[in-house]
């Protein structure tokens, strides 16, 4: 998701944002950040550009791109449980009372992620750091501290 967020945030400049500003700024891997961009390339989710300057690109608008699909490329379906994706899975599904729950937790966490998209995510990500800039001001340091300016000179 943090992946994502980067491109969509960078995505008014159009320019490629390069997997290694993306490691930095998300502190994920750079190995993971492959794996993940391979899924995301064969979901159409973003698209490679390749070259001096290159690097990744959102495939489509963010606000065209859902939270479920990012979620769905990366990892699979969602299921919190196996018997959820397919009764057949587990044994104990045809009298299982917890399997009810698990597909009612399940289809909601799918249609929470399916009712948002990527440009929501940015924009809450900006007010975010907007109101994390807001509540911690900016600290200037003097060129030399008064600790060392009071301290004799040898």
């Amino acid at each position: 998701m943090r992946f994502m967020l980067e491109l969509a945030q960078a995505s008014g400049q159009d320019s490629p944002v390069s997997m290694s500003l993306v490691a930095q700024r998300t502190q994920l891997s750079r190995p993971y950040l492959d794996q993940l961009a391979m899924a995301l390339r064969h979901a159409a989710l973003i698209r490679a550009r390749s070259g001096r300057k290159g690097g990744y690109v959102l495939a489509r608008p963010a606000d065209k791109i859902l939270l479920l699909e990012i979620v769905e490329a990366a990892i699979g379906t969602v299921a919190i449980t196996d018997c959820v994706d397919g009764p057949a899975k587990c044994v104990r599904s045809p009298l299982c009372a917890c399997r009810g729950i698990w597909v009612r937790i399940n289809d909601r966490i799918r249609a929470a992620l399916a009712e948002y998209t990527l440009a929501d995510l940015a924009r809450e990500s900006t007010a975010l750091e907007q109101s994390a800039a807001a509540l911690v001001p900016a600290i200037k340091l003097p060129a030399r501290s008064r600790a060392a300016a009071s301290l004799p000179r040898t």
